[in-house]
């Protein structure tokens, strides 16, 4: 059976690239106004998927407005000056399109997918709601009241009460520190003046990337710019890039809490500062969070799982981020388990340090994460964000046809000298959720 999945991870390793260089190339276009325009053409395609990132995050806001970004997004199909929200609705449903908008750390997404015939037609109603949102006072309260009952709702998630306590203690004042959707306290008190001035400081062309795959000319993109940015040719200017990270975290001490919560279960999370994705290392990262907790063959699952029935779910990931980033692991498990499991844990992280990956675990890691990669860039749409993604968090556009190829270049001695370089004590964050005693509340009161 290994030497089946040997030759698989060959075959795999071998093919995508070919794959890769298949694909028509994208190209990049910054217009004059500042708006940057990434376009795949594909004839092969009837589905036409549009992105548009604006570099207006989570990561944006003040502390007292944190969730503002988020509401945003939220309400931008809610009203426009041409537009209600139900004529929004039924023009978009009509033509069997896609608009949907969401928010992350370092960016706001809107999103569209349609058939060929219909894009103009949906890129109508697309500009509209991105350019000419009115912001309906009742349309703001409306919505103001679904994401208070979903911060709420958060709160039953436990992976969510820990992972959001991880952040907090992680980040400190920095602007990751905040849930995305915010607080319960400042959502209450964000005004609908508020959510205008945001807007308009961060939905301009020179704050914002587009992309384009399908069947879909340069031309005729180009045309429609045209139209929906009639200031396309002057020149304005450009806001301050995102700036990289620190290379290396400062940390003088571990820090570690214990939060009784409603929840029936424990829970572990633990959580390493590492660099963010300009770092050279942002492959090694991948891979050691793989190796540690991407899948059923990975080290923790195995370990702790499957051999020594510590936990009930566990995972670890790293997030593509501007800024800092977190190598994250987390366990489902029963209290009398925590102090074994957290043994167990910290075994895992030493034996990178010291013991070399085998060649073949590595190749069966980077094995996992091309077919991952590949199974991601399936449709038009996921074409579109990853292309969009690397563009805004400065890695490059060009980036995503590279990416494996880095991840191929990892060696056993990289992730040993990343392991010793950032798994240190004084820079580990660790919570644990124990159930509540006494009472029948829990989990975190924002």
């Amino acid at each position: 059976m290994k030497k089946l999945f040997f030759i698989f991870s060959l075959i795999i390793l071998a093919v995508a690239p070919a794959l890769l260089v298949a694909a028509n190339t994208p190209v990049k276009t910054v217009f004059p106004n500042g708006l940057t325009l990434i376009h795949q053409y594909d004839q092969t395609s009837e589905v036409v998927a549009l992105d548009l990132f604006v570099k207006a995050g989570a990561g944006a806001e003040e502390k007292n407005q944190a969730g503002i970004a988020n509401f945003i997004q939220n309400l931008l199909y809610n009203g426009t000056t041409s537009r209600t929200a139900k004529q929004i609705a039924f023009e978009t449903e009509s033509i069997g399109a896609s608009i949907s908008g969401s928010c992350a750390e370092d960016y706001a997404l809107v999103r569209a997918v349609v058939f060929k015939e219909y894009f103009e037609l949906m890129t109508e109603v697309f500009f509209d709601g991105v350019l000419n949102p009115t912001f309906p006072q009742e349309e703001v309260e409306k919505e103001r009241a679904n994401i208070l009952a979903s911060i709420k709702t958060r709160q039953d998630s436990i992976f969510n009460v820990a992972f959001d306590q991880l952040n907090e203690e992680i980040y400190g004042e920095h602007p990751y520190h905040k849930p995305i959707i915010g607080y319960k306290r400042t959502l209450q008190n964000i005004t609908r003046k508020q959510i205008i001035a945001f807007y308009q400081q961060y939905y301009r062309p020179q704050n914002m990337i587009l992309v384009v795959v399908g069947n879909i000319s340069p031309k005729k993109i180009t045309k429609l710019l045209k139209k929906y940015f009639p200031a396309l040719a002057k020149t304005e200017l450009t806001i301050q890039p995102i700036n990289a990270a620190p290379a290396t975290p400062t940390r003088f001490e571990p820090r570690e809490m214990n939060l009784e919560t409603k929840f029936k279960q424990a829970y572990l999370i633990m959580g390493y500062l590492v660099p963010s994705v300009s770092s050279q290392d942002y492959p090694v990262f991948k891979i050691i969070a793989t190796l540690l907790g991407g899948g059923m063959n990975s080290r923790l699952f195995v370990n702790l799982r499957e051999q020594q029935g510590l936990a009930y779910e566990l995972d670890s990931f790293y997030p593509s981020r501007a800024y800092a980033s977190v190598l994250c692991i987390y366990l489902g498990l029963k209290e009398t388990n925590l102090a074994q499991a957290q043994s167990s844990v910290r075994k895992e992280i030493n034996a990178l340090k010291t013991i070399p990956v085998s060649p073949e675990e590595l190749n069966s890691v980077k094995t996992y994460l091309a077919g991952q990669y590949l199974l991601s860039r399936q449709t038009n749409q996921s074409l579109a964000f990853y292309l969009g993604f690397y563009e805004l968090l400065q890695k490059g556009y060009e980036y995503d046809s590279q990416y494996l190829t880095d991840l191929q270049a990892v060696t056993a001695n990289d992730i040993s000298q990343v392991a010793n370089d950032y798994f240190s004590d004084n820079n580990l964050t660790r919570i644990k959720l124990i159930p509540q005693k006494n009472t029948n509340s829990g989990g975190t009161s924002d």
